[in-house]
């Protein structure tokens, strides 16, 4: 499912505390001149310190007035949602001695869009995305050995099967009524379906545009039909297809259903700030005798327009158009991914986050399709901004900047690769940007066949990154840990791995942000002492605004470093 935000504001809210003096200190490991790692680097140079004793007395020299230096704490751990709890301190010379005692202790400011969860933890979850989690959760549950059963059998052997199995062969033409089974995502999957009576309106090449026959008035035209055929025959299903693969064919009609419905409408209460513009139900792959919800058909259910407000809030029929086209690109992954590993004998249902993280990049996908754009060429807010009858930047693009703008804000709540991406809005911004940046250097340029062994498998999330990109995950998160910062940013002699290849990522983030990149950075100075956290496959930047000035990474009790996926990455920028 693809959650269509409105954006109304932003809060920020800070969480702060004073070191209670009457405490007893707690013994640490000194950091002396002795045991200091010394920090020489030219601009442009990146350094992995992930020896705590090293994180524990990390000395930088008096250099040039302009120097600047990012510490990067990230956490490479390859487990979801793995939690590393740790202080950073600074001083502008060393001090012998092993009492912990800062002076400041403070967590980073919180902030997120509102209607979104900001990625923390604890932020209420909106219903629409909710809802999606319902869904993976009940597919994650039904037999695959019925899917992989139902994929090799034979259309006769089906039809021979009234009331279990339900086949659309030989397609149908336009005009006809079909009988559909539409998921109630509000209850129980498989299990409570409202069934409904579908017009086709449209039949091409790869598409049945259907609409339910209580669509309100005033909706879609004859040539609006035939304009949603072409786009999916000419643009979303080749894009779709050469970088994810084939979606199969469980119901032998050759083509994939796309079905209007005021179900779907129905879905989102009024007056939400978010709306649930449109999914796939895996359960439509498996046989009704796993799923008797299933309609045995690839399927995606789309919002209708409903200009009256007639089903829950007005939905211009402009909107809809526009706002179905990302959402088909983005579900039509989700339906490939699944039909993909069920016919394989060995591949599992991959991991939400790079599944999510795979639709948002078709989206991205299509958008530049539609543009001409190869996947490689670098993106600039002017190339992806059009004119409004066009309206790609919302269709294809918008979506998945918004999404990243809440990890930049807050990177220590929201790890790329945690298991609460059918949860979290930042979660999936930094799933597509860590997988955008590995295919950008791990592709080989051939970035179309590097996605579509990521739907392959056999392995699953991190594994399957790991295993595609051909390098430790530790190399990914350094390289996409530092780009966030250092890309576009005008950094002399900065190694291409520490950058995007394929977008001007500080250009058009800031572009959607008041012109102000919106990367959360706490400077340093002598005294600081920041204490917070960060999640496995994320982390928190920290600027040094003088130099010289030794760095300390520990542990909150003042201990050495015992998580064993953290890391600093250092990088020099002026």
């Amino acid at each position: 499912m693809k959650r269509v935000m409105m954006v109304i504001g932003v809060a920020a809210i800070a969480a702060c505390g004073g070191h209670d003096a009457t405490s007893p200190a707690v013994v640490g490991t000194p950091c002396t001149s002795a045991t200091s790692f010394p920090v020489s680097l030219q601009i442009g140079d990146v350094a992995v310190v992930s020896d705590p004793a090293k994180m524990n007395c990390m000395s930088v020299a008096a250099t040039a007035a302009t120097a600047e230096y990012v510490f990067i704490a990230a956490n490479a751990n390859q487990r979801s949602d793995v939690i590393w709890n740790y202080t950073v301190s600074a001083a502008a010379s060393i001090v012998a001695g092993a009492s912990y005692a800062p002076a400041i202790l403070t967590n980073l400011a919180a902030s997120g869009t509102d209607g979104t969860d900001g990625g923390a933890a604890d932020a209420p979850v909106p219903f629409a995305v909710r809802m999606e989690s319902v869904r993976h959760g009940a597919v994650r549950q039904l037999p695959i050995a019925d899917a992989r059963a139902l994929a090799h059998q034979s259309i006769a052997a089906r039809s021979a099967a009234p009331g279990v199995h339900y086949s659309l062969q030989p397609p149908p033409g336009v005009g006809d009524i079909l009988t559909l089974r539409v998921p109630d995502s509000t209850s129980k999957p498989c299990t409570n379906f409202f069934t409904v009576g579908a017009r086709v309106m449209a039949v091409s090449l790869h598409a049945i545009i259907a609409q339910d026959t209580l669509a309100p008035a005033g909706g879609f035209s004859a040539a609006d039909f035939t304009d949603i055929a072409s786009e999916f025959d000419n643009i979303i299903y080749p894009t779709d297809t050469l970088h994810f693969g084939s979606p199969g064919d469980v119901d032998g009609n050759g083509k994939i259903i796309i079905l209007f419905t005021p179900r779907v409408n129905a879905q989102t209460p009024r007056n939400s700030k978010s709306f649930l513009g449109g999914f796939f139900f895996g359960g439509d792959l498996f046989s009704r005798a796993s799923c008797n919800e299933s309609n045995v058909a690839e399927l995606f259910y789309l919002l209708a327009p409903d200009p009256g407000a007639v089903f829950s809030d007005a939905r211009t029929t402009s909107s809809v158009r526009h706002g179905s086209r990302g959402v088909i690109a983005h579900e039509f992954q989700h339906m490939i991914n699944l039909a993909v590993r069920i016919r394989s004998s060995a591949a599992e249902d991959e991991a939400v986050w790079l599944n999510e993280a795979l639709s948002h990049f078709a989206e991205e996908f299509v958008g530049r399709a539609e543009h001409g754009y190869p996947d490689l060429r670098k993106l600039t807010i002017t190339d992806i901004v059009d004119e409004p009858l066009r309206n790609d930047f919302n269709a294809f693009f918008a979506q998945n900047l918004v999404r990243f703008k809440p990890w930049l804000q807050r990177p220590d709540t929201a790890g790329a690769t945690s298991a609460h991406a059918d949860r979290s809005l930042a979660v999936r911004g930094a799933a597509w940007t860590i997988v955008r940046f590995s295919a950008d250097h791990f592709s080989g340029g051939d970035v179309a066949t590097f996605t579509r062994q990521l739907v392959a498998g056999p392995d699953t999330g991190v594994a399957n990154l790991v295993a595609r990109s051909g390098v430790p995950f530790d190399s990914i998160m350094r390289g996409w840990m530092v780009a966030n910062y250092a890309s576009d940013f005008g950094v002399v002699n900065l190694a291409p791995r520490s950058a995007y290849v394929s977008w001007n990522m500080r250009n058009v983030e800031a572009a959607i942000s008041s012109g102000i990149y919106p990367l959360t950075v706490t400077s340093l100075t002598d005294g600081s002492s920041v204490s917070t956290k960060a999640t496995s496959g994320s982390g928190n930047y920290f600027r040094l605004a003088a130099t010289p000035l030794t760095v300390r990474v520990r542990s909150t009790d003042g201990s050495l470093v015992v998580e064993p996926g953290a890391r600093v990455y250092i990088v020099r920028t002026r």
